[in-house]
């Protein structure tokens, strides 16, 4: 982390699920990404950027850091809706490993956000899980559109959209 600072991040059940059924491919080593040249090293950022160039995503489209404001977004825009979640900002911003720019609230507030940061991570791998079976279906009706529509209505959608969404179904839906 760029502040030297320890952070402990919450894990999410399904997080936790997730870890178990690839620990058969990572082994029991110190990481579950480890470099392809050196295993008691963490994969690099190099390696998720290729991998998302090889996805057709250009640096301007989407890189690494982009699932961080992708979480940002969809935490703050859900913040005390209907179907959203309560937490504050000062827990989206710690879960973030944000430092407060607040000089006197840095000052006296201590607060690790511990159990609201736990309840935040659920609550987001749960809308993950709730939005991966609208992605799925989403996938589906516009693959069907594009092959068997040939009144040109794709043309709003594009084969660049059903190449992102088909990505999405792979980031969300594994």
């Amino acid at each position: 982390m760029k502040t030297k600072t320890e952070f402990i991040l919450p894990l999410a059940n399904q997080v936790i699920e997730i870890l178990k059924e690839v620990q058969q491919f990572t082994g029991t080593g110190k990481y579950v990404f480890p470099s392809f040249t050196k295993k008691d090293k963490p994969m690099s950022d190099n390696t998720l950027i290729g991998a998302l160039r090889r996805m057709g995503y250009t640096k301007e489209e989407f890189v690494p850091h982009s699932f961080r404001a992708m979480f940002s977004t969809i935490a703050y825009e859900n913040a005390n809706s209907k179907d959203g979640h309560n937490f504050t900002g000062e827990v989206i911003e710690a879960l973030l490993a944000h430092k407060e720019t607040n000089k006197v609230k840095e000052a006296y507030n201590r607060s690790s956000y511990k159990d609201a940061m736990r309840g935040l991570i659920e609550w987001y791998a749960d809308y993950l899980d709730n939005i991966r079976w609208i992605t799925v279906v989403l996938v589906i009706i516009y693959h069907i559109i594009y092959l068997f529509n040939n009144s040109g209505v794709i043309s709003n959608i594009g084969v660049k959209g059903i190449q992102i969404m088909d990505t999405f179904l792979i980031f969300v839906y594994p």
